[in-house]
């Protein structure tokens, strides 16, 4: 484009001149020619770098890559793949959006149905090392803090974004795998998607719009207690405290662990002591009540023989602590204290 300078209309990319006429003019210059290589020899593919990525083609986990500047120059490299056993060819802009991994149904599954005892819309914070989120509920009684490490994937590429999923639908995903099946995910950017491949199946999903979702603040909590009880002994007790009340209270003592709940005509009780929990970290006494229908329903989604840790305190919010997919993935559950007035 040529702009007016001292009487004449002058280029500022090339320095081109030309006079300033009475009518309107359109002037257009040559670009510069741009020569890119294009590397087709089989000998020269075979001296390329190669690196650990997904084939969005084959699956296949490794590939050749080079890096050419295709765009302006004051905008990101792009990052030109080509799979080392289909050859197929994709490209990847750096500074851009890309999602493409691989888990078992049996992971995912695990990591939604913990999630959704408190949300059906969560966003995803993605980066090269894994996936986080942070969110609380509706009624701002209870939060969630997740971790998902690329150890929970059986193959993980990613660079900085954030993806916003409707849980319902990743579970009508869940229902077409079966356990042990592996469920291929990876971002369409440009159609605003997240496709699923469930064996020769394909669903693709629009996903929702983060900036409508929240990202809360986690409290940081010092809680005098801290106790390590497997995840069946506390679903044992939900399930003897569910038909009585609709609140639970949980106390800590350097003797004991107990999970007590108390109606109007009945009443239950399930007491630990120290040989049948992992650990009782316990100075003093520590009393809290709760809401029965959210520690359930975290309870009751938490794998069998996981091994969850709890913080507690007088009157504080309860903190529920574990891990899945081999620990490579981290929960953290907060849920507020049930005060009674007095």
């Amino acid at each position: 484009m040529m702009f007016p300078k001292d009487g004449k209309y002058v280029c500022n990319s090339c320095g081109a001149t030309q006079d300033i006429g009475t009518e309107n003019v359109v002037i257009r210059t040559s670009s510069k020619n741009k020569e890119m290589k294009v590397i087709s020899d089989e000998a020269e593919i075979a001296t390329l770098p190669k690196t650990r990525i997904l084939c969005p083609e084959c699956g296949h986990t490794e590939a050749t890559f080079t890096i050419r500047q295709t765009r302006a120059a004051d905008e990101p490299e792009t990052r030109i793949y080509r799979c080392t056993k289909c050859n197929h060819t994709w490209r990847e802009y750096r500074g851009g959006t890309m999602f493409v991994a691989e888990l078992k149904s049996d992971t995912l599954k695990g990591l939604v149905n913990i999630i959704s005892t408190l949300i059906d819309e969560v966003k995803f914070t993605v980066t090269a090392e894994g996936m986080t989120l942070k969110a609380v509920d509706a009624a701002h009684v209870a939060m969630i803090e997740m971790n998902v490490g690329k150890g929970a994937f059986e193959s993980y590429s990613a660079s900085d974004c954030e993806m916003g999923l409707d849980l319902d639908k990743v579970k009508g995903v869940l229902k077409l795998a079966g356990s042990g099946d592996i469920i291929r995910m990876e971002q369409d950017e440009s159609a605003g998607r997240l496709v699923f491949k469930v064996g020769n199946i394909t669903r693709r999903m629009n996903l929702v719009d983060t900036s409508s979702l929240s990202d809360p603040k986690v409290p940081h909590l010092e809680l005098s207690s801290n106790i390590s009880v497997a995840v069946d002994e506390l679903q044992k007790g939900i399930r003897a405290a569910e038909s009585i009340s609709d609140h639970i209270t949980l106390t800590a003592t350097p003797e004991y662990f107990d999970l007590s709940c108390e109606g109007d005509t009945d009443s239950s009780s399930l007491r630990l002591d120290k040989s049948a929990v992992k650990e009782l970290d316990v100075s003093g006494q520590a009393t809290s009540m709760f809401p029965l229908d959210y520690f359930s329903n975290i309870i009751k989604a938490i794998p069998g023989g996981t091994v969850v840790k709890i913080g507690l305190d007088n009157d504080y919010p309860v903190k529920l602590m574990f891990g899945l997919a081999d620990d490579n993935a981290k929960v953290e559950y907060l849920l507020a204290p049930r005060i009674e007035n007095e």
